[in-house]
């Protein structure tokens, strides 16, 4: 099934079988498979009539193919591409995990063309280039052709494409081993993975080269997307590389709404110098709430992700919101950032930059603008109707 880290998911596949079978049976099984499945899909309706993953697969991870069947996987991935039907994502991420256990350069072209697809009403484009960069980041463990093509990535146009570039750097070069080490206890590295040793590479963390650094700095100081910059210097300080601040005399206007509520907002003008609990207190001050429950900042949607965490200084967490500044989260214009108060009642706010300021003026942090009344934190609910629906 297709998962939204499509690579991590394939080492845990890989490393949690005993072996890897390439036998000529099994290929030339799969080979049957897919020559069947272009037939079938020349047939008349046959977007409608088939189940697009049980043409390519009997289950998730069988099968194996021959490099001589390349081009057959990749054809095959074009036509469901341009005809859909029931399952494409899982049939299409079913080839892309054939073509990468054939550890060869000669998918690289492929995945390049993958990421210029494109289609109207394309509601699956994301996750095709997730597939994509994610399977030339899985050949550059077995080849520094497709370790070039990922850095190239790193200038594609698409912010997405450029944050799995870097998000996957950083994990082929061994910064994310914590992930990983599990699958490579020690004393045990060859059992698991004999078939493929360079898996190993991710529990072992590699030097950048002097060119590399130069590039994740400009990365850093100039990529347009938060996310992408963050990682920059994320991996730069792990290398002993410290940016300096961003914006460093100037503040940050941003926009406070909580979810559910959008005709009330506060908007918040504070200094690139303060930190992530200090937001949390202006945010708290300018709604006048309690100040009385854990809470959290995240960069992205899912507030699972801890790499883009900050966590109230009074949980344990990799990061604690009171270490970074707003200058040290690569802020750009028009990026929100979430607010989760109290962790039970689950109040959801979006911070929103407005405004990037380049000279600070006046006390702060300040409320520059508000618009309604302040949210309750408890709201009161009519004891009757609550009954009522009770059925008390």
């Amino acid at each position: 099934m297709f998962d939204d880290r499509p690579f991590e998911s394939w080492i845990a596949l890989d490393c949690r079988q005993d072996d890897w079978v390439e036998s000529r049976t099994v290929a030339m099984n799969m080979h049957d498979k897919l020559t069947q499945a272009v037939v079938k899909l020349d047939e008349p309706n046959a977007s409608k009539k088939y189940d697009l993953f049980s043409l390519v697969t009997n289950s998730y991870d069988d099968g194996y193919i021959h490099q001589h069947d390349i081009e057959l996987v990749e054809q095959l991935y074009l036509t469901i591409f341009e005809r859909g039907g029931h399952n494409v994502s899982f049939a299409q991420e079913r080839l892309v995990r054939l073509l990468i256990k054939t550890r060869s350069a000669k998918c690289l072209p492929f995945f390049k063309h993958v990421l210029t697809l494109i289609k109207p009403r394309d509601a699956l484009i994301k996750k095709r280039k997730s597939l994509a960069v994610s399977g030339i980041a899985y050949l550059a463990l077995f080849d520094d052709q497709a370790d070039k093509l990922l850095w190239e990535l790193l200038n594609h146009p698409d912010s997405n494409v450029r944050y799995e570039a870097i998000r996957l750097i950083i994990a082929v070069r061994g910064y994310f081993s914590d992930k990983f080490s599990q699958y490579f206890p020690d004393g045990d590295k060859n059992s698991k993975i004999k078939y493929a040793p360079e898996l190993t590479k991710l529990a072992t963390v590699r030097s950048f080269t002097p060119d590399e650094q130069q590039i994740l700095t400009d990365i850093a100081q100039h990529d347009t997307n938060t996310q992408v910059c963050f990682l920059a210097r994320y991996v730069l300080g792990r290398v002993g590389v410290q940016l300096p601040l961003e914006n460093p005399d100037g503040t940050y206007t941003l926009k406070v709404t909580l979810i559910g509520f959008p005709k009330m907002y506060r908007s918040i003008e504070i200094a690139s110098t303060d930190n992530l609990l200090d937001l949390h207190n202006a945010i708290q001050e300018s709604i006048d709430w309690g100040n009385d429950h854990l809470w959290l900042f995240t960069l992205k949607e899912d507030d699972r992700d801890e790499l883009f965490t900050f966590k109230s200084p009074m949980i344990d967490g990799r990061y604690s919101a009171d270490d970074y500044r707003l200058g040290d989260l690569g802020l750009r214009l028009n990026f929100s950032l979430k607010y989760l108060f109290d962790f039970g009642d689950d109040n959801l706010f979006e911070v929103k930059v407005i405004a990037i300021n380049p000279i600070a003026n006046g006390a702060l942090p300040r409320v520059v603008d508000r618009k309604g009344e302040n949210p309750e934190q408890y709201p009161r609910y009519d004891e009757e109707a609550w009954d009522d629906d009770a059925g008390w």
